[in-house]
């Protein structure tokens, strides 16, 4: 049998990137959560991993462009396979794509993220794919298409718009102070205790939160009908709405901790009217205002249901003048009493004995984590005799109190 001569430039090219590759695969074992993402820090340093097997990757295609029988033998025997992220841990295929874990940030991700959707995932854009298949099953959005989600978030849910928003890649603790210090006075070279105040933690986990969208066949296989916007528009109104309720009344177990959940009636209700029935004077709404501390009132707005609204619109002074000022520019709230005024479909209507209104500096008051990078999984038999396809997302959020002090509430008698 002849020998056939071995490539020394292409074999150690493979070698070269499997050094890489193992080292890659290392360090993301070691960093990535349970879901297989990673810390802004480490998915740099990832990255760069990344990029160097990308350069050797084109170097070995290069050099094994040439039409040398050896070149075959090298690659059968050295090109890794089936590589992807299995419970957590990243096994990589470099045979297929270039991307790995990072895949949804390329362009050429949403190229063939799309011609999957259409093709059913079962076409060539399904293997380029891979790497996004997470260990619940599904595949990670393209980055231009989970940011689009995200920003619509914040315009159709209003807690994300009055609220602390945290991104977090895992479990994420946020220290917030459980007593203030208060400045001492001290004699000349006396010591000074510091631990007149004291610390304590709110962690933020993550609840899982499902969507499901329907879309006919014909415009899913519409090559010029925008998938992007189609999916980003209704999977982001879903997921608002969903948020909005559980940031305000979720309770904590199955869902995020709402602030009206969270707060204590007894002692967080700065004001129960004082007028008889369900009417509110304007000594009310001023009462809340001030019952506030002053550090938090520079930033602090209002929070209402619409019928909440639509009584105190109709309070006027001696004059007939309105204390609610009407927004002089587009995007801007209103005002009452000189504060922004949001509203929610998911606070309490306007009734006797609901708490109607919360006042306060939300930004400092209640916070958000966002695990980001949602879960996207197609179900194309659920509804083909409809000739209708089905798509669910998944995202990971959590929402709790960060200072009660921040936030009052106004109760109905």
């Amino acid at each position: 049998m002849r020998e056939m001569p071995i490539n020394r430039e292409l074999f150690n090219l493979y070698n070269s990137r499997e050094n890489v590759i193992d080292q890659a695969r290392k360090f993301f074992d070691e960093h990535a959560d349970e879901d297989g993402n990673l810390t802004e820090t480490d998915r740099r340093e990832f990255d760069k991993q990344m990029a160097e097997v990308k350069e050797l990757t084109k170097k070995i295609d290069y050099v094994g462009s040439q039409d040398l029988p050896e070149n075959d033998l090298i690659s059968k025997f050295l090109s890794p396979k089936g590589d992807r992220i299995i419970n957590g841990k990243m096994i990589m295929d470099t045979t297929k794509n270039d991307n790995y874990g990072r895949a949804q940030t390329s362009p050429e991700y949403a190229k063939h993220f799309f011609n999957a959707i259409r093709g059913g995932f079962r076409n060539e854009s399904a293997d380029f794919l891979r790497t996004g298949v997470n260990s619940q099953g599904g595949y990670l959005l393209p980055t231009e298409m989970d940011s689009a989600i995200a920003t619509k978030l914040s315009e159709e849910n209003v807690m994300r718009q009055i609220c602390r928003v945290i991104e977090t890649n895992s479990q994420h603790e946020i220290p917030i102070m459980a007593s203030q210090p208060n400045a001492q006075w001290i004699a000349e070279g006396a010591k000074i205790d510091l631990q007149s105040g004291s610390f304590d933690r709110v962690t933020l986990g993550a609840f899982k939160l499902a969507a499901a969208v329907n879309i006919s066949n014909e415009l899913l296989q519409d090559s010029y009908y925008n998938l992007q916007d189609f999916f980003a528009e209704e999977f982001s109104k879903n997921f608002a709405a969903s948020e909005e309720q559980a940031f305000v009344n979720g309770n904590g177990v199955t869902e995020p901790q709402g602030f009206l959940t969270a707060l204590d009636a007894a002692t967080d209700v700065a004001v129960s009217t004082t007028t008889a029935g369900a009417n509110l004077a304007v000594d009310d709404l001023i009462n809340v205002v001030y019952s506030l501390q002053r550090a938090y009132r520079s930033n602090a707005c209002w929070l209402m249901h619409d019928s909440t609204l639509q009584a105190i619109r109709k309070i006027k002074d001696s004059n007939l003048q309105m204390y609610w000022t009407a927004s002089t520019s587009e995007g801007e709230p209103p005002l009452l009493l000189g504060y922004k005024v949001y509203s929610s479909s998911f606070m309490p209507q306007y009734a006797s004995g609901a708490t109607i209104a919360g006042f306060g500096n939300f930004q400092q008051g209640y916070v958000i984590g966002d695990r980001g990078q949602r879960i996207f999984k197609p179900l194309y038999e659920l509804l083909a005799l409809n000739d209708l396809s089905a798509f669910i997302a998944t995202e990971r959020v959590d929402g709790r109190i960060l200072d009660r002090n921040a936030i009052k509430l106004l109760k109905l008698r």
